[in-house]
This record gives structure tokens, sequence and C-alpha cells, in this order.
């Protein structure tokens, strides 16, 4: 057999069914514990924002977070589904909790700077991650969860929008 023709394109590359509701259930509880940590932390990210506007607008995204959270856990009980163990997050070399304690001493414009564009990386991958949740749903029988979803995703690029935002108004300062 020629070598070259054993080589399969990524169209013949599927998921079954089962690696695909595995991929599922990965990614929505990655996605989970990424907003439930963000969520843990906030208190402490708020602290380290110098600008009021900055703080307002980090409370206002847990707001929305909550929200998403909500969402998610509907997703979970209505596919019968169970976060026991915590994956590590794709996100988890954005460790701004980390970073903060580490790397600023002092709260200025940079700061907030630093601390927006971590949230803008988190948000960029945490949409990503709903986008391939979406696809994958589309094959989950029950109601709502495709729709679930794509309202976190929707909210996560608008978040991200407003984050952007407000870094292009603080880089002027900085």
């Amino acid at each position: 057999m020629d070598k070259a023709a054993s080589v399969l394109t990524p169209a013949q590359q599927r998921l079954t069914q089962s690696e695909a509701t595995d991929l599922f259930i990965t990614i929505l509880s990655d996605v989970h514990s990424t907003k439930a940590s963000l969520i843990d932390h906030l208190p402490f990210i708020v602290s380290k924002a110098y600008a009021k506007d900055v703080k307002l607008l980090l409370l206002e995204s847990g707001t929305m977070i909550n929200g998403q959270m909500i969402r998610l856990c509907l997703v979970q009980t209505q596919l019968g589904l169970s976060f026991s163990t915590k994956p590590p997050m794709l996100n988890g070399c954005l460790n701004l909790d980390h970073y903060l304690k580490t790397n600023l001493k002092a709260k200025s414009s940079k700061s907030d700077a630093i601390i927006l564009t971590h949230l803008i990386i988190a948000e960029a991958i945490e949409i990503e991650a709903l986008r391939i949740l979406i696809g994958l749903a589309r094959n989950i029988k029950p109601k709502g969860v495709v729709k679930r979803l794509s309202v976190c995703c929707t909210e996560a690029r608008q978040n991200k929008k407003v984050l952007k935002e407000m870094l292009a108004v603080h880089q002027q300062t900085i």
C-alpha cells in the first residue's frame, strides 16, 4: 500500500460520538472551572486595580460571569453531567492572581493595563472554547444547550470588546 494513501485528511479524521462527548465534557468543565477561578480571585484583582472605572468594569464583568456560570450549570444538569474533578485550565498559564501577587507592588495605570490585557486574553480563550462547545452541542439532543452556550459566547465577546475599549483609554495614561 502506498504510504501517502494511508494518510487521512482532516475531513476524514472525524471524532466518534464518544470522543465528541468526552471532548464536550472536558471543555465544558474547563470553561466552568476557569470562570469559577475568576470569580474566586475577583476581589483580589479588583483590589489591585488603580482606576475607579477599571474597578467598576471588573465588578460588572463578575456579574456577567456569574450569569454565565448559572447557564453552564444548567447545561451540566440538563445533560446529567457531574464535574467531580477539575481539569487543568486552558488559560492556567494566565494566572493573573499569582502574577499580581508576585510582580505588582503598587497600583498604577500600568497595573490596570496588565489586568485588562490578561482578562482580554482569558476571554479570547473562553470564546474559542465556547465556539467549540456550540459546535459539539449541535449533536446533543436536549433543547436549550446550544442556546445557553451561545448566550455565554455572545456575552464573552461583548465583555472582551468592553475590556479592549477600557484598555485603549488607559493606554493613553501610561
